[in-house]
């Protein structure tokens, strides 16, 4: 059995930020250093994010690291 998050609340955080601060989905990932199809693997599950990025992730979108586990580490049921 292969658990996978749940990146639900991220998703919604970044749509409603890209409109309101980041521009686009390509912006946000040109600042995160990857594709944009990078990024939508990592949202889907097919790749894993890494602290470097989860950290960048938190600063551009405006997220408390307290939020962290929340938004990066929730198991989808």
């Amino acid at each position: 059995m292969i658990l996978e998050f749940d990146y639900s609340r991220l998703k919604a955080k970044i749509k409603a930020k890209i409109k309101a601060k980041i521009g686009s989905f390509r912006k946000l990932s040109r600042e995160l250093g990857m594709t944009q199809k990078t990024l939508s693997l990592k949202l889907n599950n097919k790749s894993f994010f890494n602290q470097k990025e989860i950290t960048k992730i938190l600063y551009l979108l405006d997220i408390d690291p307290i939020w962290t586990k929340e938004y990066f580490f929730t198991f989808k049921v």
